[in-house]
């Protein structure tokens, strides 16, 4: 397969036939992303300059294979079999110059010397060439900006975002993201809501410049079609993603779409996401950056009650000035929000360059140094705000913490630690109080289930009237003395307000034991419920997506048994 053409590589090279075309192995080739190997060989087409030309390892072994191969590809050759197949034994014979390996995904490498960075890579791999996924000339690629000066990003974007608190926990979310595989740190998102466009879109806009996402990228990221996000995933590991709903801005709203997006991502993060909309499974593991006009979780149960430090989570943080008072009118104002916008666009790409460095050189150290980050924060919160130790949102602050410390000790800010403290305690004074507006208790969400598993119709398995999801919402039976319920999947859904109940209720009656599967292998969503559905063949002859579970109300003897066995 030709690719980009390049320059002659200094290597022996066969000189063929009276025209003196030529052919030169370049390099070996590793594809990590399908375990498959090509040897690079640099080619004179007839009637062509050279090029490089990628032809499969087993097939490059012989000269019969390898020279197929090149009369597909209308390399220049002699017109004698024989004196093509002699010179072509001394090019197989040759060791290359080089090693090169396309990587599965951007990110930390496996030897934590070096790190994919777009096409760049930062550290170093003795010997090895390291392209991104798909190598030089992808099908899907993303070309990250890399404009103007350090100090002048210092100053105008991350001096400047300490002018209001939202634009702070943005960039903090940036500089966590590649601390996420030393620390062992699931993924996850902070979200910024209400506002103003221009203010929910500089926030964006300030994590993004931190690794060279432009405006541009974050129209593209944000419009992105569902069934690409598996692609996109590998290109975006171990960074911040920043998506925004919509923008004035903006080439075109993405309302709701790239919140969909968002949440494809974090579904993918570290677990892996099978459902109706992605027919392969995935992996994603990074931070999000996303804005909208409403929150993830406006109405009902929010994810920020399940942050254990062990899973995705999602943090909702208001942008609306009402939020942080008279005082912050003048600094972020849209003017300034304006203004930041530009310079995010004029300086980007700079600031990971540097931090990831510090990062490779400190690696070993970083989980340590990440844990009395997180002490220090726990520590600046005063005696009137320590209700705000327990809250279900704060280990979440103390990542984005952890991200703007350690950017403060690579030097990539020009903050002082206390004011990071500062600003992020009201961060999480203000993510906090939303959280307790619009959170729903499991206990409350248990007793809904109870109340419409006491209330509803359910026919017995043992009535072999022919009925579907039409006539009745479900089916109980009993086995070996435990009532077993199989309840249609969009019923079930319509009993809860949104989808974060949803996924509660869920989530609960799988880690409870509860939850019957079958022989279906399946992987758990932090986002969904469709990996819980399963199609059941109902007393109508055809088979209805529904779930299937164990009434939870009564005690089982199998129940803790099941427990012991998932937590062991």
């Amino acid at each position: 397969m030709a690719v980009a053409a390049v320059s002659s590589v200094s290597a022996v090279a066969a000189i063929i036939g009276e025209n003196e075309m030529h052919i030169t192995k370049i390099a070996n080739l590793a594809d990590q992303s399908n375990d498959s190997a090509f040897e690079i060989f640099e080619v004179r087409k007839l009637g062509r300059g050279t090029c490089l030309l990628r032809i499969e390892r087993e097939k490059s072994r012989t000269p019969d294979s390898l020279h197929r191969e090149l009369v597909k590809s209308n390399v220049a050759m002699p017109t004698d079999r024989r004196t093509a197949l002699e010179a072509l034994v001394s090019i197989i014979e040759q060791e290359p110059l080089e090693q090169w390996i396309y990587a599965e995904t951007v990110g930390w490498r496996e030897d934590e010397r070096a790190f994919l960075l777009g096409d760049r890579l930062i550290g170093d791999i003795a010997g090895i060439r390291v392209f991104p996924p798909g190598g030089p000339t992808p099908q899907t690629r993303i070309g990250f900006h890399h404009r103007g000066n350090l100090a002048t990003w210092r100053y105008k974007v991350a001096a400047a975002s300490l002018t209001f608190p939202p634009w702070v926990a943005a960039l903090s979310a940036a500089f966590a993201a590649p601390l996420l595989a030393p620390c062992r740190w699931p993924s996850f998102r902070l979200h910024l809501f209400g506002g103003t466009d221009l203010r929910r879109m500089a926030a964006v806009a300030v994590a993004g410049s931190a690794v060279g996402f432009g405006r541009r990228h974050i129209t593209q990221l944000s419009q992105v079609a569902v069934q690409q996000v598996p692609t996109i995933a590998k290109l975006l590991t171990d960074l911040v993603v920043p998506v925004a709903e919509t923008n004035a801005d903006l080439a075109g709203p993405a309302r709701g779409r790239s919140m969909n997006i968002a949440d494809r991502l974090l579904a993918g993060a570290t677990v892996g996401d099978v459902g109706l909309f992605i027919p392969e499974a995935f992996s994603w593991r990074g931070t999000l950056v996303s804005a909208a006009a409403e929150a993830v979780h406006s109405n009902g149960l929010t994810e920020a009650l399940f942050i254990t430090g062990s899973e995705p989570f999602t943090l909702d943080l208001p942008v609306s000035l009402a939020v942080w008072g008279q005082q912050q009118v003048t600094s972020a104002s849209g003017s300034t929000g304006g203004k930041l916008l530009r310079t995010c666009d004029e300086h980007s790409g700079l600031a990971y360059r540097r931090y990831i460095k510090f990062l490779i050189a400190k690696y070993a150290d970083l989980p340590k140094m990440a844990k009395a980050f997180a002490a220090e924060f726990r520590a600046a919160v005063t005696e009137a705000d320590r209700d705000l130790l327990s809250s279900p949102v704060m280990v979440g602050f103390e990542r984005l913490y952890a991200g703007g410390a350690m950017a403060i000790a690579a030097r990539v800010v020009p903050w002082k630690q206390g004011e990071l403290s500062t600003t992020l305690i009201a961060c999480l004074r203000a993510s906090h109080a939303h959280a307790n507006r619009h959170t729903t208790t499991l206990t409350t969400l248990r007793k809904q289930l109870k109340d419409h598993l006491r209330h509803i119709d359910l026919v017995g398995k043992h009535d072999r009237n022919e009925f579907g999801p039409e006539q009745g919402v479900g089916l109980c039976r009993w086995e070996r003395g435990e009532r077993v319920f199989t309840i249609h999947g969009k019923s079930f859904r319509d009993w809860f307000a949104n989808r974060a109940q949803r996924v509660a209720v869920i989530r609960w009656l799988h880690e409870a034991g509860h939850l019957r599967m079958g022989e279906r292998k399946y992987r758990p969503s932090p986002t969904s419920t469709e990996w819980a559905e399963r199609s059941v063949r109902w007393p109508d002859g055809r088979a209805h997506r529904s779930y299937v579970f164990r009434d939870p109300f009564c005690f089982h003897r199998s129940t803790a048994a099941a427990v012991s066995r998932r937590a062991g």
